[in-house]
Parts: C-alpha cells; sequence; structure tokens
C-alpha cells in the first residue's frame, strides 16, 4: 500500500512540473534579434570615435537548413533607424538551421 501510494505521489508531482513547465515555454514562440550597423573607416571590426551609424540601411537575416544551404527556410527585412540600430522580430524555432545577416 504504501509502495503505491509513493509511486502515485511521484506520479502526480511529474504530471504538475510538466504543466508548469509547459507554461513557461512562450505559445508564439517569438525572438527578437538585434543590432547596430555602423561605418568602421579603420577596419577594427568594433566601434570606435571614428565611427559613425548608417542610418536607412537594410538588414536582412536568413535561415537555411544546415545540409541544404541553398533552400531559404525563413526570411525577414528589416531596416536600421536614426542611429544605425535595428530589431527583427523572428518566429518559430531555428535552432536546426544556419542563420545570419
Amino acid at each position: 500500500m504504501a509502495k503505491s501510494f509513493a509511486v502515485a505521489v511521484i506520479l502526480v508531482a511529474f504530471c504538475f512540473s510538466s504543466s508548469a513547465l509547459a507554461r513557461l515555454v512562450p505559445e508564439d514562440d517569438t525572438f527578437t534579434v538585434e543590432g547596430k550597423v555602423y561605418c568602421d573607416p579603420c577596419h577594427f571590426e568594433f566601434e570606435t570615435r571614428l565611427s559613425h551609424p548608417l542610418s536607412n540601411i537594410k538588414v536582412t537575416l536568413e535561415c537555411k537548413k544546415i545540409d541544404d544551404e541553398k533552400n531559404i527556410t525563413y526570411l525577414v527585412e528589416g531596416q536600421t533607424d536614426k542611429n544605425g540600430f535595428y530589431s527583427l522580430p523572428v518566429k518559430g524555432d531555428h535552432q536546426e538551421e544556419f542563420c545570419e545577416r
């Protein structure tokens, strides 16, 4: 009797923790890629006092399957603001893909 009660308690605890974790995962599965585009006249590959932001630049994020780089699976475009910043909303899970901007 005690064994079956312990098993029942463990099963209830497992079911409760599974339903609690399911609520933590976002339903729409959306995240944001943010960055800044700037002119790098010294080719240091980081911002210096000589760097300046580039506004109204088209930014594209492409995702492709790792084994098939010709097949684009996701594409989103945006534009930089006056300070060179961009924000791209990305929908879905692209963990098994190669994404680049």
